[in-house]
């Protein structure tokens, strides 16, 4: 063949034109023994046959003489390469030169930012960055975000979310990554407001402060619960509450020293044991400053309700609700947390050591100490043993009371004569002080009871037992 038909038949652009099918091409560069010329897309050059790849989809495609996608077309003859944007026809190919898709190759674009598109431009290899809708989804530092004009905002899920569960005793919390609310129990123990009464927060419930019961029908003011005296004011104690926590441990707290009233030490019944000392909002007190306590001085040294047993103040407030819960000789007082019965015979100095118990401190049974007494009637003086004499009813009875008293069978008395026929005078308590009570009791002194129960006699009258008030 004469080798103006091969240039002719072989060369570029003319070739492509010519020729459509992969078969003719290869045979032609077989039968001539000539690489085929013109590989690249309107520009001289030489190419050979590099594998298959998709045309115009990388590098290189279009100038480097291989069918990649199989069709039968090669390089700019196939229509692939003159839509690519990384040649658009116009590769100058082969060792000729540069194509214009080759300026793009080793650019990196990538701008880290999710709200634009990134994109290099074949006609300059500059990147070009489009904004994305506004709204897209992106990462905003591991949360959640939005695109808004090219930048990745936070998208705020939990914004106008409340959270509120009305329930002191949980941590609410919106979750940032999908705004929803989680809800995480605060510490036990947390204080909480139960219906207008305190407590404290228990595996995310708030529940009453304490447990109570009969003797204690309210849990303590937090500002007076102790561990020890030491806890307190001057001239308060601490005291067992009666109630217990939600564990089962007694709650403590301060009240003021039940001392009588004073002036100076010298009115107290020593200046070892005792300190003459203002407490709280009231007058000064006589204050037991040492350990422990005296049977005698038992109304001095320990709280109201306690008796003084081998050196040791013990609870002996028998709960009640009324003075009908109540032994004789008792009175039902009430205070914040507790009601309990208490014995109206307490040592006293002045009539104000006596609030609650009686109207009057007044020598009743004539021995030369003074104790809490109520009224006789209604002669303005205060009810003693003389002012009943002698016959069925000897001695000064507690009413109701403290207030109100009679002569009557129950009452204080030194020697068993100063009682009424079947009756005895009988120390129940260890303070020294006798009762007249009907013989044949089951007790003969307080500390033959349990705790919190009392050797009296009871309220309907009868030998003295042991009592136990309201939680009989």
């Amino acid at each position: 063949m004469p080798r103006g038909l091969k240039y002719w038949i072989c060369t570029g652009v003319e070739m492509g034109r010519f020729l459509e099918s992969v078969w003719v091409i290869a045979a032609c560069a077989a039968c001539l023994g000539i690489a085929v010329i013109g590989a690249g897309c309107g520009g001289e050059g030489t190419g050979d046959f590099r594998g298959s790849r998709v045309e115009g989809t990388e590098p290189g495609d279009c100038e480097d003489g291989a069918d990649n996608d199989a069709d039968g077309l090669f390089d700019c003859a196939d229509p692939s390469c003159e839509a690519s944007p990384l040649y658009g026809g116009s590769g100058t190919g082969g060792a000729g030169g540069a194509g214009g898709g080759l300026l793009c190759a080793d650019v990196d674009c990538d701008d880290q930012n999710e709200c634009t598109t990134d994109a290099c431009d074949p006609a300059d290899g500059e990147c070009d960055y489009t904004l994305v809708t506004d709204g897209m989804t992106c990462d905003f530092g591991g949360l959640p975000g939005v695109c808004g004009a090219g930048a990745c905002e936070d998208a705020m899920l939990c914004a106008g979310v409340d959270c509120d569960d009305g329930n002191e005793c949980t941590q609410d919390v919106g979750d940032p990554l999908d705004g929803q609310c989680g809800y995480a129990d605060v510490m036990d123990g947390t204080t909480c407001d139960f219906g207008g009464l305190p407590g404290v927060c228990d595996t995310g419930t708030c529940t009453r402060s304490c447990v109570t019961n009969a003797l204690c029908h309210d849990c303590p003011d937090e500002l007076f619960v102790c561990d020890t005296a030491a806890d307190c004011f001057g001239g308060y104690v601490c005291v067992d509450s009666g109630c217990d926590t939600q564990q089962g441990a007694a709650i403590k707290q301060c009240q003021p020293s039940r001392g009588g009233s004073c002036t100076n030490v010298a009115e107290c019944p020593n200046s070892t044991d005792y300190e003459c000392m203002k407490v709280g909002a009231g007058g000064e007190r006589c204050v037991r400053v040492t350990a422990g306590c005296d049977g005698v001085t038992e109304s001095y040294d320990c709280p109201l309700g306690f008796s003084c047993e081998g050196g040791t103040c013990v609870d002996r407030r028998v709960p009640c609700d009324s003075y009908l819960d109540c032994p004789k000789s008792h009175v039902c007082r009430v205070t914040p947390t507790a009601d309990f019965c208490v014995r109206t015979f307490q040592t006293c100095h002045q009539d104000e050591d006596c609030a609650g118990l009686g109207d009057f401190c007044a020598d009743v049974d004539g021995d030369g100490t003074k104790e809490c007494a109520g009224e006789l009637g209604s002669t303005g003086n205060a009810c003693v043993n003389a002012s009943c004499g002698t016959g069925s009813a000897p001695v000064c009875e507690v009413g109701a009371v403290g207030t109100i008293a009679a002569c009557g069978d129950y009452g204080l008395c030194r020697f068993n004569n100063d009682c009424d026929t079947g009756f005895e005078c009988v120390g129940l308590w260890q303070d020294g002080r006798k009762e007249c009570v009907p013989t044949g009791g089951i007790c003969d002194q307080v500390t033959d009871c349990s705790l919190r129960e009392v050797c009296a006699a009871p309220r309907g009258g009868g030998p003295p037992s042991c009592q136990a008030g309201s939680q009989q």
